[in-house]
């Protein structure tokens, strides 16, 4: 039955229906491959989630770790030291040495003008009667 209303149509009718289907069919290819990109894009950010969340562990003070001063900063102030005779112990010189390597690091990126140390310019409005 479907044979004979094909056999019907005229060939505009036939050209309309063929072009209907196969801008369905690459709309559906264009759909599935962009889906598949979509996935892959999410799987990158999970591996990098992944990669990221092994590298924020406090005992991480490796020299390739990016959290590695601020873990070593947190822990010098859980330490609660008020003399250098409080900071003996060999975690605590570790820590040290990594804070130590921090500054180091931090330093030179610190510009020598910064805009704490220019003075302040005061204008006083006063209002208009």
């Amino acid at each position: 039955m479907a044979t004979r209303n094909w056999k019907a149509l005229n060939f505009s009718q036939k050209a309309i229906y063929a072009s209907a289907i196969v801008n369905v069919a690459v709309l559906s290819f264009v759909w599935v491959k962009r889906q598949m990109r979509m996935a892959d894009k999410e799987q990158k950010e999970v591996e990098e989630l992944q990669a990221t969340i092994a590298e924020v562990s406090a005992d991480n003070w490796s020299a390739n770790s990016r959290y590695r001063c601020f873990f070593a900063a947190q822990q010098y102030y859980l330490l609660n030291s008020s003399s250098p005779e409080e900071e003996t112990v060999p975690e605590a010189r570790k820590m040290l040495d990594v804070l130590t390597q921090c500054r180091e690091e931090l330093y030179p990126k610190i510009p020598k003008d910064t805009p704490a140390s220019r003075p302040v310019q005061f204008t006083a409005t006063m209002p208009q009667k």
